[in-house]
Parts: C-alpha cells; sequence; structure tokens
C-alpha cells in the first residue's frame, strides 16, 4: 500500500502549489483514502492496507454491508442514481426516493455520508442526448438530504475538465459540502487531459471557491486498473467502446477481491 500513499501524497503537494491555499503537510497526514464499489468480502483487506472510506451504492444488502463496514473501520458514503430523473431537462430530484433511502441507513456508525451525484456533466436523456444536471437540480437534492437526515455530510462527483463552470458542467453554492473532482491521468494514446498536472483542476479549484466559498475539496484519483478501455466512447474516432491496453502508470499494488478500480480519495482542505 505505500506505493500508493506516498503517490497520493505527491498530488496533494501538486494541488496545494496551485490552488495557492491548501496546507500540505497537514491535508498530506489528515487524509482519508478510500475505493470504489468494494463488497464486504474487501472490507478486511481494505482495513488491512489503511483504507477507511468506501463508495457503494444502496441495495437490498445496505444494511449488511454497514454491519461489516463498522466490523473493519470502513465507513460507507452510498449512492442511488435514482435521486435524479434525467427524463427531464437538467434533471429532478426524486425526493421520495432520497428519503426512503435515507431512512434505512440514518444514524449507522458507518455512515459516512451521501454520494450526491456522479459527474453531473455526463448525465443523458433516455434518447442518449447530454441532460447536465442543473446547478439548481443539485442544490435541491443537498437539500432533500439535509432534510431526510439534518447533520448529513454530502459529496458531489464532478469533472473538472469539459468546461467547468459553464452550462455543460456547471457549479454553484451549497452543491454539497465536498466537491470531489475526478481526475483521469493521461493514457497512452494522449487522450485524456493530465488534470492533475496542468491548470485545469487549479481553476477548477478556483472558480468553485468563487461561488461558494465554504465548500472543500477532495481528489479521485484514478491510480491502479491494470486493464481499461482508455479512450472514452463518446471519443472515440469511429464511435467504438475503445481499444484496452495495459496502462503504464499507477503504483504497483494489487486491487482486494471485488475491488474493480482503485481510487484515492484525498482530503484537499
Amino acid at each position: 500500500m505505500k506505493p500508493l500513499l506516498v503517490f497520493a501524497s505527491l498530488v496533494i503537494a501538486v494541488l496545494a502549489t496551485t490552488s495557492g491555499s491548501v496546507d500540505v503537510e497537514s491535508s498530506a497526514t489528515a487524509r482519508n483514502v478510500g475505493v470504489y464499489w468494494a463488497g464486504p468480502e474487501s472490507y478486511a483487506k481494505l482495513d488491512a492496507l489503511g483504507n477507511d472510506l468506501i463508495v457503494s451504492n444502496f441495495a437490498v444488502d445496505t444494511r449488511v454491508r454497514l454491519y461489516w463496514a463498522k466490523r473493519h473501520n470502513q465507513k460507507l458514503i452510498l449512492f442511488n442514481s435514482a435521486w435524479v430523473d434525467d427524463t427531464v431537462a437538467g434533471g429532478r430530484v426524486n425526493a421520495t426516493q432520497v428519503c426512503r433511502d435515507i431512512g434505512t441507513v440514518k444514524d449507522h456508525p458507518a455512515l459516512w455520508g451521501y454520494y450526491l451525484i456522479d459527474e453531473p456533466s455526463r448525465h443523458i436523456y433516455p434518447s442518449g442526448a447530454a441532460n447536465p444536471t442543473s446547478v439548481a437540480t443539485m442544490q435541491a437534492l443537498n437539500k432533500a438530504v439535509k432534510r431526510c437526515d439534518p447533520g448529513a455530510r454530502t459529496l458531489a462527483t464532478i469533472l473538472p475538465g469539459g468546461g467547468f463552470g459553464t452550462s455543460s458542467n456547471n457549479f454553484g453554492p451549497d452543491v454539497a459540502d465536498i466537491v470531489n473532482f475526478n481526475t483521469y491521468f493521461k493514457a497512452p494514446d494522449g487522450t485524456h487531459f493530465e488534470w492533475i498536472t496542468t491548470t485545469v483542476l487549479p481553476n477548477a479549484i478556483k472558480i468553485a471557491r468563487q461561488r461558494d466559498p465554504d465548500v472543500k475539496f477532495w481528489a479521485g484519483l484514478q491510480t491502479d486498473l491494470r486493464r481499461q478501455c482508455v479512450v472514452e466512447p463518446h471519443l472515440h474516432p469511429d464511435g467504438g467502446r475503445g481499444q484496452e491496453v495495459d496502462r503504464p502508470y499507477g503504483p504497483d499494488v494489487s486491487a482486494p477481491e471485488g475491488v474493480a478500480r482503485w481510487r484515492a480519495v484525498l482530503s484537499l482542505g
């Protein structure tokens, strides 16, 4: 696990020097480390590796996962894509579903909080046409969650590129307590932006702070996936699924069973 932690600390330092208001030392030592979509069979190994956060879906076994998370010192950040109805322009909050889900888990000691939305700029209509989630819808979702669970912590995962701050990838105050900027490293074919090492992420942080001075930031870093479609489908020249290749970057660690994708989730202040 050490390569992951060293690598993660380096990323914090890069962001700190470009954003101008993050304490490098305290951020590097007071971070949380997490993964997406791990099942209970992985929790003991994740605990041994120093992980303490897991993004997980609401499902029929959510209470079971919370039980095992508590046994192995993990906290779940729970998500349900059905909280936003993408059949209407800009999305619409399904408040009934929000409160129904939250009622089954709130106050559980292994609950970290709620994962409100994933990459709102990539939401689509059922037809496949682009339908980015509006700021108003994200704000309404945050309010609905806090109405159902006062004091709950909320997280929104947003891409720092793709016109961040514009109508195609908008942001405003009170979207969430924490913005998790999803960052992807440049693939061997050059398709992905180097969002950590260029101006893209620092600019997104600047815009977000201007619009919501109280918001905090995390970074989701894709750090280990031995085989992945490195060309996003909508960017592929022939509209295909992209090419699967072995990625030569990222720390050389083995993901525990049941984990399809490693990410480090780091507090950036």
